[in-house]
This record gives C-alpha cells, structure tokens and sequence, in this order.
C-alpha cells in the first residue's frame, strides 16, 4: 500500500464521517460556555426590559413635559392679556384691583385655616376612635 493513503481507506473503514467520543475537559469547556451563553442571554433579557422600562418612561415624561410647556405658554398669554387690560385702568382702578385681590387672598387664608382646624380634629377623632378600638396601635399625625 501506499503511504499516501489514509489510514482508514487503506483499513477498508467506513468512509462516512465519524462522531468522536467527548473528552471530559472537553465536557467542562462545552458546560463553561453554555453557562456563559446562558449568563449572557439573561443579562441581554434585563439589559432589553430596562430599556424598553426607560423608552417607556421617557415617553411619559416627554407627553407630561410637552403639557407643562403648553399650560406654561398658556399661563403667559393670559398674564400677557392681564397685564395689557390693566394698563388701560386707572390709578384708583388699579388700586381697588389690588384691594379686592387683597380681601381675596385674606377669605383664601382665612378658608386655608378653617380647612387645617377640620383636619386636625378630623385626625384627633380618627386617633381616639382607632386607639379605643385597637389600644395597641399608634397613629402618628
């Protein structure tokens, strides 16, 4: 025979392709990357949720931003206009425009104050009646 020839064709050996026997440190290689595979493959599925959690967020924050800017501009042409219309007052206009603000603003704090009074004796009953009923609980205001 020739020295030429393949071992396994001088050997009459089937010619079809042979499966190897796995080598155990090639079992421990083949374990290695698939847990680095399946490592990769998690943090991929985090990395993705983040970001679609972000884009989402960022979606709402851009629609609630684009509302301020519009309540904001709104805010100005309705001052703008405020500000135009008194300038066409008169002094003793103007004056009795910031005396019945004044009065306004005072009813605003003096309804302010009746509304904080209720709500701390609203907040007392609530204590004494859940104290009563559950002597063990402490409810802090």
């Amino acid at each position: 025979m020739h020295s030429s020839l393949c071992r396994c064709i001088s050997n009459n050996e089937n010619l079809e392709e042979k499966e190897l026997p796995v080598l155990p440190q090639e079992r421990r290689m083949d374990a290695f990357y698939e847990r680095q595979i399946n490592s990769l493959q998690e943090e991929k599925q985090q990395l993705t949720e983040e970001v679609e959690t972000h884009l989402e967020a960022l979606g709402i924050s851009k629609d609630w931003h684009k509302r301020q800017k519009q309540e904001l501009l709104d805010r100005i042409k309705e001052l703008e206009a405020e500000i135009e219309r008194l300038k066409k007052l008169t002094p003793q206009e103007l004056v009795d425009k910031v005396t019945a603000y004044e009065k306004e603003i005072s009813e605003w704090k003096v309804q302010l104050t009746k509304l904080q009074q209720q709500n701390s004796q609203l907040m007392a009953q609530i204590e004494v009646k859940e104290t009563k009923k559950w002597p063990w609980l402490k409810v802090k205001r």
